[in-house]
């Protein structure tokens, strides 16, 4: 149990630093220190977690205003729904099948972006994605619900999707990216843990998400305000590798198991 205080906090640095909430890392370390959990009890602790991380590095991210208040309402609205289908999902699957499907689409993200790390700018941008158009809005939906339901599968919170599709879609700075993923998750993952809390009872666990969010409240902390000092190409690549490393793990387990 003493590594998970310190899990908690890797997580939440990094969680914080890129706008992906850490569950990519909680995730990794259950999935190895408890292997006879499954993938309902692993996500529940996890989001559980990303809930607490998100929390802690939001308060900097608001006092700073880099936080897009309207575009997260929008995202958040589509994401409580694929949350909560996501958290349904995963309940349903089986440990093995879901770790490679999973692993097989973080790893085909991590290939994109390590390639095409920031939206490159045109003469023609597509006015209809980047003002505050009816049709803006409806695709922040879609990208909420869409990330949410990944989000809520894997039990990762639907950052390492949201940040790269706000910045290469809608042209969002990667820090405003960032600080607006971190605000949505904080709205969208109890929705997710609710569903959880239905067929996993969370009260069991409690000393285990209080050990790994305590160190990630604190490590949300110091991610969030190291985040500015660090160029926008330097935020997309490092999620990139984050995301292909956790997609090879995901496989690389769900491979052994079945």
């Amino acid at each position: 149990m003493f590594i998970l205080p310190i899990a908690g906090f890797a997580a939440g640095t990094i969680g914080a630093l890129i706008g992906a909430g850490g569950g990519f890392i909680i995730v990794s370390l259950l999935l190895y220190v408890f292997p006879q959990d499954s993938p309902g009890l692993i996500t529940t602790v996890s989001q559980s977690v990303v809930l607490l991380t998100s929390l802690s590095a939001s308060t900097i991210y608001v006092r700073e205003k880099r936080v897009n208040f309207k575009s997260s309402l929008n995202i958040a609205a589509g994401g409580i729904i694929g949350m909560a289908l996501g958290a349904f999902t995963v309940e349903h699957l089986s440990r093995g099948y879901f770790q490679i499907i999973c692993g097989m689409a973080l790893f085909s993200l991590m290939i994109y972006l390590l390639i095409n790390p920031l939206r490159k700018p045109r003469e023609t941008q597509n006015i209809s994605l980047s003002n505050r158009s009816t049709a803006r809005k409806f695709w922040l939906f879609i990208l909420g619900l869409s990330t949410g339901f990944m989000g809520g599968l894997l039990g990762i919170g639907g950052g390492i999707f949201i940040v790269p599709s706000l910045v290469q879609i809608f042209a969002f700075p990667a820090h405003i990216a960032t600080a607006t993923s971190q605000f949505v998750i904080l709205i969208t993952s109890p929705a997710a843990i609710a569903v959880h809390a239905t067929a996993v009872p969370v009260t069991d666990y409690l000393l285990r998400i209080l050990l790994l969010g305590l160190g990630a409240i604190i490590g949300a902390q110091v991610g969030a305000r190291i985040s500015k000092y660090f160029s926008a190409p330097w935020l997309i690549r490092s999620l990139a590798l984050t995301v292909g490393l956790v997609g090879l793990q995901l496989m690389n387990r769900g491979i052994s198991i079945i």
